[in-house]
């Protein structure tokens, strides 16, 4: 049995003449009530995110944010009952497969929020089905929004499958079904290599969308090189486009690493100095971004492979250092955790956006750089790791 609920967003974007804002409108249809958390994310290092709760009344809701327009902002929209609702129907749907009890399991979803892209002056509406195993949204309103459409049509079912596939393996994770988790763990990992190569030909069959830059945003350096040259001239004068660019001015790759001190979680300040001789992953993130986040456990699965020879940095950036701090103890993830108090360290390693992740060899040289969550990282530390520290 299928279980979904509709949704459907409205956000009106207006210009005052004395002031600029987002004026968000919308209803719900199905979650009657349910707040609903929105972040808004200008696309401009140094700006703050915005974050807002609005409470739908009857089903509808409004919302005005007041932000700097003169720019692309990300919007995110979430509410724990998305996620509840959706894992809940795919509990049941697989109890009734296996003809037993729902069984109750953490894992992390790909879709489990409504992400997308506006600019000063557009009209965006969005319609999103809560699945059994995932959010499926439509948008429209913009040129970007419809791009994104073509990607998710051939991006959700690969997705939407690795979703259905963990709650498998999950709930099945016993004494007696470890050949059964072992063959799902193949199929997942084969499905993520087909989402890579899918978006990387949507990329490739559109060089004049600008949603393809903004996904190639998400690859390493080497990758953004090779299909960022096929660009149109607009794409690549776009915003998204001339973000490309700064990445691959910013990449320094093959050159040292440069030095930095900041302090940990008790405040001791910790030097780069510390790892000379070593191979350092470092992690440049927040705990308002949600693709950090997302990232963790992929992240935490590496540093546990690698933990005895590579060194993980975790660098908290523009952030308060009570919610790191607090969301460093929530995640329990493992490695040396920084804080940094300001652009600086940021600005000497070119960031332009979060995650940025960095992989420096023994030599202290940078050999990867990456913005974002995607497969080809993981795949380019293995080749290195696995290539190099056997010799270590």
């Amino acid at each position: 049995m299928k279980y979904f609920f509709s949704i459907i967003i409205s956000l009106f974007l207006t210009l005052p003449s004395l002031a600029q804002e987002f004026s968000i409108m919308g209803s719900v249809t199905g979650l009657e009530g349910t707040p609903l958390d929105v972040q808004v994310l200008p696309l401009k290092l140094g700006e703050i995110p915005i974050f807002r709760t609005i409470y739908p009344v009857n089903a509808s809701f409004d919302c005005a944010i007041k932000a700097n327009l003169d720019m692309w902002h990300l919007i995110r929209i979430n509410s724990s009952d998305f996620e509840k609702a959706f894992v809940s129907a795919a509990h049941k749907s697989e109890a009734e497969k296996q003809g037993g009890n729902e069984k109750t399991v953490d894992f992390d979803f790909f879709n489990k929020d409504i992400v997308f892209f506006i600019q000063p002056g557009d009209h965006v509406i969005v319609k999103a089905n809560i699945e059994s195993n995932g959010i499926h949204y439509q948008v429209s309103g913009n040129n970007i929004g419809s791009q994104q459409n073509a990607f998710s049509a051939r991006m959700y079912p690969l997705e939407k499958e690795i979703n259905r596939l963990m709650l498998q393996r999950e709930s099945q994770m016993t004494e007696n079904t470890k050949n059964k988790s072992r063959d799902i763990a193949r199929q997942i990992t084969w499905l993520n290599s087909e989402i890579e190569k899918t978006e990387l030909a949507l990329i490739r069959d559109h060089p004049d969308w600008e949603f393809s830059a903004q996904r190639l945003a998400g690859y390493s350096i080497d990758t953004i090189s090779r299909y960022f040259k096929d660009f149109t001239n607009d794409v690549q004068n776009s915003f998204f486009g001339i973000h490309l660019s700064k990445i691959l001015t910013a990449s320094d790759i093959g050159s040292r690493a440069p030095k930095f001190s900041l302090p940990n979680e008790i405040g001791e300040k910790i030097s780069s100095d510390n790892f000379k001789g070593k191979y350092v992953v470092l992690d440049f993130w927040g705990s308002w971004c949600g693709y950090c986040i997302k990232d963790f456990p992929k992240l935490k699965e590496y540093q546990e492979k690698y933990h005895d020879k590579v060194e993980f940095i975790h660098i908290g950036c523009r952030d308060d250092i009570k919610v790191w701090q607090t969301t460093i103890d929530k995640l329990d993830i493992g490695g040396i955790h920084l804080f940094a108090e300001d652009d600086v360290v940021p600005d000497k390693f070119g960031v332009q956006g979060f995650p940025t992740k960095i992989i420096i060899d023994n030599e202290g040289k940078i050999v990867v750089k990456t913005i974002g969550t995607n497969e080809d990282f993981y795949t380019r530390m293995d080749e290195i790791f696995q290539r190099n520290l056997n010799s270590l």
